[in-house]
């Protein structure tokens, strides 16, 4: 008897699908970079006040502030403070260097402080608001707020870069030796901030011992002529010596 023999049926041919391939995605899109502020001061950005220091190339020793800031840094470090009561410390000693008088003092010539105070006075309203200055001996200081789109270290440059082509020529003295090469320019927390740098600016000729009041400053937005205002900053009454400053200020 023959035994029946299995085999495998045959595969049938494949049947066309009636479903189209799926198409492969397309590639993803590259990314949009998020719009980024303009450090030069966007449209949308609110004006700053900053308070502004500029004193002369000789108004302090040479090499002093490194050597007060190594004796600081040692009496901090025997007393065990923090870094910041460094700066404080550094700080009072800068001021009361420059309170002392030190060097030509060229700004005390009338006709050199008329002009520097009319070079920063030349564009107030227009790219900035003088919130407050004053011209003393060797040094100038001021509160400024900054409008849209106005680089407050170019500015500083150009009162600089002015001033001391001016007096050069008076004093016959090489230009690049009139100013210190730096500036002291840092921005105001608030409000409350900017009012302390104010009434700081208008009593810095009484505290460098110039004068007793600071209306009495001929070379101050403090100053009052009889029925004037203020010079330079419109509204800016000196009001009364600061008070002890909050930490840090």
């Amino acid at each position: 008897m023959n035994t029946p023999t299995f085999r495998n049926p045959r595969p049938a041919p494949p049947q066309p699908s009636s479903r189209p391939s799926p198409t492969p995605p397309p590639p993803p899109r590259p990314a949009v970079p998020e719009p980024q502020p303009n450090p030069q001061g966007e449209e949308d950005a609110g004006p700053i006040t900053f308070g502004i220091q500029i004193r002369l190339a000789d108004a302090l020793p040479e090499g002093g502030i490194e050597g007060w800031r190594a004796e600081i840094e040692d009496a901090v470090a025997k007393e065990n403070l923090e870094e910041v009561e460094v700066r404080r410390r550094l700080a009072r000693r800068i001021e009361q260097e420059l309170n002392a008088g030190h060097g030509n003092c060229w700004l005390r010539q009338p006709e050199i402080a008329d002009a520097v105070a009319e070079c920063i006075r030349a564009s107030h309203g227009r790219r900035y608001q003088i919130r407050a200055w004053a011209v003393v001996p060797n040094r100038v200081q001021a509160v400024v707020t900054v409008l849209q789109g106005v680089d407050v270290m170019a500015l500083v440059r150009q009162w600089k870069a002015t001033t001391s082509r001016d007096a050069a020529q008076r004093l016959d003295v090489d230009p690049r030796e009139f100013w210190d090469r730096g500036a002291f320019v840092r921005p105001c927390r608030d409000e409350t901030d900017v009012q302390y740098r104010i009434r700081d600016v208008e009593f810095l000729p009484v505290n460098s011992g110039l004068c007793q009041r600071p209306r009495d400053w001929r070379w101050s937005s403090a100053h009052l002529v009889p029925g004037e205002k203020p010079n330079g900053a419109p509204g800016g009454n000196p009001g009364p010596p600061p008070g002890r400053r909050p930490p840090g200020a």
